[in-house]
């Protein structure tokens, strides 16, 4: 998965299949509003993708986190939801814990927020 300036999420095959035996282009799709200055800061799985739902988590440099499903079916995406980080005034920050279902997030230097997803 790669994002370009533009707010729009690639999403690439890695491993050669029958039906992909190349690096292919499953599916692309834009996760931040339509603006110039509005570009994706950070990309997360929640999951493995070898698991039955994988999801991805995207954050953009004004401040909003959103989660989609479904995101490696060519033009299936599914937005399932979306956040502001509170007193986002810097590039937002994101950290994601796999192991613990936890998602930690700041916009402003010196604070911290945990989102426990159980």
């Amino acid at each position: 998965v790669m994002a370009d300036k533009n707010g729009i999420v690639h999403v690439w095959t890695t491993e050669p299949t029958a039906t992909y035996p190349t690096p292919s282009l499953l599916n692309k799709f834009r996760v931040t509003r339509k603006e110039p200055s509005c570009s994706v800061a950070q990309v997360h799985f929640i999951n493995d993708l070898t698991a039955d739902s994988p999801h991805l988590i995207v954050a953009d440099n004004s401040g909003i986190v959103s989660i989609w499903a479904d995101f490696a079916i060519p033009t299936s995406q599914r937005f399932l939801t979306s956040f502001r980080v509170p007193g986002t005034k810097h590039r937002v920050v994101t950290c994601w814990d796999q192991v613990h279902s936890l998602l930690f997030f700041s916009g402003v230097p010196g604070a911290l927020h945990v989102f426990d997803t159980q």
